[in-house]
């Protein structure tokens, strides 16, 4: 390990912020909730037909999840994805610090949101049936 790397190191070591918020990972994959666990949470949390256990199955379904780079699902935070494009055009026309979506990526997130709250629907259906 040459100097630079160790003095790296060691600025990460003592600088947890930098470690989460290295620009290196900006594009590392993470797991994204397309439909946010809390609009799930606040939607479904007055059904009598569903257990803590059926809510939590339905929000960590397979179609609710999407591989997404670090860049889009840290600003995401609790937005679904129409409200986060939304968010970011706002954003652009105010000239603030945005996240250039192209038409291709904005059209396959609602497309996902679309499908998942679908199978959030589903899933309450089949919960309560």
């Amino acid at each position: 390990m040459n100097i630079l790397e160790k003095i790296t190191l060691l600025t990460k070591k003592s600088n947890p912020d930098l470690r989460r918020n290295d620009p290196k990972n900006l594009y590392n994959a993470e797991t994204d909730h397309i439909v946010p666990l809390k609009q799930i949470f606040n939607q479904l949390q007055n059904n009598m037909g569903l257990s803590d256990g059926d809510i939590k199955r339905i929000a960590n379904s397979e179609k609710n999840l999407a591989v997404t780079g670090r860049r889009i699902n840290n600003p995401k935070r609790e937005m679904s994805n129409s409200e986060f494009i939304k968010q970011q055009e706002v954003l652009k026309s105010q000239g603030k610090e945005y996240i250039d979506l192209t038409p291709e990526q904005k059209a396959n997130m609602i497309k996902m949101e679309q499908n998942a709250q679908k199978a959030i629907e589903n899933g309450v259906n089949n919960a309560v049936h």
